[in-house]
């Protein structure tokens, strides 16, 4: 007979063993009804709640310092839609976590009902209304619930339609019943025995719902509305007489929980088992939830329990207690919490979580282990199990080969291929490839296949494409096979610059030319490496610069070593050769900055060959197109006394000479040595604009005068145009007369005279300078004083052309008017001409502005 729906006849045998705990041997026979679809024991073994042993085993303690799930029994609480202060009920809850959850996370009041010994300490460290006693009829008269919780409740009672109908009685109208219960769907043969053991539970475990019979039983009972969901081996069922309302707030489900064992921590009793319980959790939690200033808060919680309680200092502890590895669970808690294991677990995560390296946490591991494993052995002794527990110690198994592999142990490859657990095998592969030991990752990958399947997780697929890609960019790699793993990464969306560059370096380096050039068919090189930036786009430019230079188009090199920041010894030369291609070029700013990226220049003291002697050649004219005159002109001085080409030489040595007079710097003209002698080797334009320069630097303060009437005589031989005569001698004598070299200056004038009869006013400004000068020469010898009046009467009359004098008002004259007027006033007085002379200054001083003082006194005073 169904104990769950009252079906009877043949029922399907689905599980028979025989079942040894300690002190007792019963067979389970395990039956599926055609009906409803529970699973049921044909016998019920007797089973007292109220019995002592567990107490006595240290039940409680395990409960509540690890053995109580709370997160399963938040997320259903978590859903149900109920104002602070509604009323809950909850039945068969043990320690009370379930009803504490009620009241200290949801506000939520009630009671607790539970026959067992556990209740009575729940009620002490939880302070909660725990009554140790069934749920009965005669409780009903306590009136109404609003929400009954009965979590892992219902698999234990041999009447669940007894329960369920009581259940519908003690709601209320719109309250809402929660029951959680081991899915009896997924007890079939692919069940391994450990697996097996926690949803039996041999000799507990009576009725074991699957969704179609646990709604079927909550309708029957009267529960018009239901929700009965299946997830990972157990039900969460909710049943009401009226329309459910349920929240899917995962986030909202895990902030609560989260903040209530935080708060828990933090307010229980220092050293109590609550206290290490919810700070246990609280740490585990919050280093899988990346929460690591909750997780280090959690620590410092544990740390202080623990020492209250057990005299241990977990920041510096490194073995447990002696007695721990054979201890019984109450003989364990009384030496160490419990969770121990547990606790070390969440620490080491959390700290390989912040960076640190698995060596560093090795000896946390090492802890996690030796806890783990006296929790096994106690409970096993009761022939109970803890499935965190074993879950931990396998992870931990697991980090501690991935320690030997970080630390590159070439024996942990064999190790890990005999988990024959493909993705505990690519993840050692990873940090062997991060260690350096490419023989042991060799083996391993051998083991593994040569890429990671379709079994590996995004995550760790892209972590493992990454470490292929340095396996074969290794020492003893096959560079080549680098890109198609840098095709897969760029597949799922992951940088391959680096990897691609990486492979191409390593190609060019090793001579592998056409390889190399095939790739920068296929990808922009310099624009990858340009994206890349740093170590990888200088070794990537160099690379390509030798690529370059061995099989395709040296012209190519300078922007290839643009971005190199050290440069290698066999690349100098390409370096050089660049630099001189940008000078010959005219690209002479991008000539400057390679040359001072690199200290290019200084590196050509002493050196012989050819790229250097270019580059020297490169440099001076490189100084000269610059402006850089005297490291040009030192250059040149140095490659003549390396026995450079002379004629060359002499003409950039003179060219220096004409930049230096034409930009003013006559002292650094007149320090250049055998200008005149260097002549005959120039061109003629160079002869010419030379021979110009000398007139004019001689011309100057400084120079010899003297000289300048027969340069500028000279200039007839060399060809040079009139015009450009004409100019010179107009300019040297305004600059000899203003200098007052009088005798040279003579000397010039005779040869400007021609050139002031043939000009014409208004004259241009040289005619007009050289006029002046010549009126105060002529003013300087009493034979001459006619010619100075005529002379400076010729320039008064084209100054006035340029600038007539106002009508209406007086206007501007031209800047040298006033003084050529008073220069001709002079002349007048010295001949008796004063009649005139006052003549001049009453038509002028009315018709311009800004007379001088002086000339408008001599008017006044007659």
């Amino acid at each position: 007979k169904c104990r769950n729906c009252g079906h009877e006849g043949e029922v399907e045998q689905i599980l028979a063993a025989d079942f040894i705990p300690p002190g007792k041997h019963f067979e389970l026979i395990l039956q599926i009804c055609p009906r409803c679809t529970a699973r049921f024991v044909d016998h019920v073994p007797p089973m007292d709640y109220a019995a002592e042993e567990l107490i006595e085993l240290g039940w409680h303690i395990y409960q509540a310092q690890v053995g109580a799930g709370l997160w399963p029994i938040v997320v259903p609480l978590a859903a149900i839609d109920k104002p602070a202060g509604a009323r809950i009920l909850e039945i068969g809850g043990g320690y009370g976590f379930g009803l504490d959850i009620c009241v200290q996370a949801l506000g939520w009041q009630g009671v607790g009902y539970d026959p067992s010994p556990l209740g009575d300490y729940g009620r002490r460290e939880l302070g909660l209304d725990l009554r140790k006693d069934y749920f009965t009829e005669d409780r009903l008269k306590d009136g109404k619930w609003d929400v009954i919780v009965a979590t892992e409740v219902i698999e234990h009672l041999d009447d669940p339609p007894g329960f369920l109908r009581l259940m519908r009685k003690a709601i209320a109208e719109d309250g809402v019943l929660v029951l959680t219960t081991p899915d009896g769907a997924c007890i079939t043969p692919a069940l391994s025995n450990d697996e097996l053991v926690s949803p039996l539970a041999a000799g507990a475990h009576l009725v074991l719902q699957t969704v179609q019979s646990l709604r079927m039983a909550l309708e029957e009972a009267g529960f018009a509305y239901t929700d009965v969901q299946s997830e990972q081996l157990g039900l969460t069922a909710y049943a009401s007489a009226a329309p459910l309302t349920l929240r899917d707030d995962p986030h909202r489900a895990r902030a609560l929980y989260r903040h209530y064992l935080g708060q828990r921590a933090a307010s229980a009793v220092l050293g109590s088992d609550t206290q290490i319980g919810f700070a246990t959790r609280e740490l585990f939690d919050a280093a899988n939830d990346g929460d690591f200033e909750a997780a280090d808060i959690a620590w410092k919680i544990l740390c202080d329990g623990v020492r209250q309680r057990y005299g241990l200092e977990l920041e510096t502890l490194t073995a447990l207690p002696e007695g721990c590895g054979t201890a019984s669970l109450s003989e364990l808690a009384a030496r160490m919490p419990l969770g121990l294991g547990l606790i070390f677990f969440a620490r080491a995560m959390r700290k390989l979580a912040s960076g640190e390296s698995r060596v560093a946490v090795r000896p946390l591991l090492e802890l996690v282990l030796q806890g783990v494993n006296a929790l096994q052995q106690a409970l096993a002794q009761r022939a109970l199990d803890d499935k965190l527990a074993d879950n931990i110690e396998g992870i931990v198994r697991l980090e501690l080969l991935l320690c030997d592999a970080e630390a590159g142990r070439p024996e942990v490859a064999e190790a890990l291929l005999a988990l024959n657990d493909k993705v505990a095998g690519w993840r050692g592969f990873v940090a062997l490839v991060n260690a350096g030991a490419f023989s042991a990752a060799a083996r391993l990958r051998d083991g593994l296949g040569a890429e990671p399947d379709a079994e590996i997780p995004d995550g760790l697929r892209r972590d493992v494409l990454l470490s292929l890609a340095n396996f074969h960019l290794a020492s003893d790699g096959d560079a080549a096979l680098a890109l198609p793993v840098a095709d897969e990464l760029a597949a799922l969306g992951m940088p391959a610059d680096e990897i691609r560059l990486g492979s191409f370096v390593r190609l060019v380096n090793g001579g592998r030319y056409e390889e190399a050039l095939a790739l920068t068919a296929r990808h922009d090189v310099a624009a990858m490496a340009a994206r890349a930036g740093g170590e990888a786009a200088r070794d990537a430019g160099l690379a390509q610069a030798v690529l370059e230079l061995a099989v395709g188009d040296p012209a190519l090199v300078p922007g290839l070593l643009a971005m190199a920041d050290v440069v290698p010894a066999r690349c100098v030369e390409l370096l050089l050769g660049a630099f001189t291609s940008l000078v010959n070029d005219a690209r002479y700013e991008e000539a400057d900055n390679l040359a001072e990226t690199h200290a290019l220049l200084s590196r050509l003291d002493g050196q012989k060959g050819q790229a250097e002697e270019d580059a020297r050649w490169a440099a001076m004219m490189l100084d000269l197109q610059q402006g850089r005159t005297d490291e040009a002109v030192a250059r040149i001085l140095a490659l003549e006394n390396a026995g450079g080409d002379k004629a060359l030489l002499a003409g950039f040595y003179v060219d220096c000479f004409i930049r230096l007079v034409n930009d003013g710097r006559y002292d650094a003209a007149r320090a250049m040595d055998g200008v005149e002698h260097r002549l005959p080797l120039c061109r003629e334009m160079l002869r010419q604009d030379a021979l110009a320069a000398l007139v004019m630097l001689d011309a100057q303060p400084g120079g010899q005068g003297g000289r300048v009437p027969a340069r500028l005589s000279a200039l007839a031989a060399v060809q040079m145009p009139q015009e450009r005569v004409t100019e010179l001698t107009l300019a040297a004598l305004s600059v000899l007369g203003n200098r007052g070299e009088s005798e040279a200056a003579r000397q010039v004038l005779k040869l400007a005279e021609p050139l002031f009869i043939k000009a014409r006013a208004p004259f241009e400004a040289a005619v007009r300078d050289a006029l002046f000068a010549a009126g105060v020469l002529h003013m300087q010898e009493k034979t001459e004083w006619p010619r100075g009046a005529a002379t400076f009467a010729k320039l008064r009359d084209s100054l006035v052309k340029e600038h007539p004098p106002g009508e209406d008002e007086p206007a501007p004259p031209a800047p040298l008017f006033w003084p050529a007027l008073r220069g001709e006033l002079v002349v007048l007085q010295n001949l008796k001409r004063g009649e005139e002379a006052v003549g001049l200054l009453r038509t002028y001083l009315p018709a311009y502005r800004d007379a001088p003082e002086d000339l408008r006194m001599q008017v006044e005073g007659g």
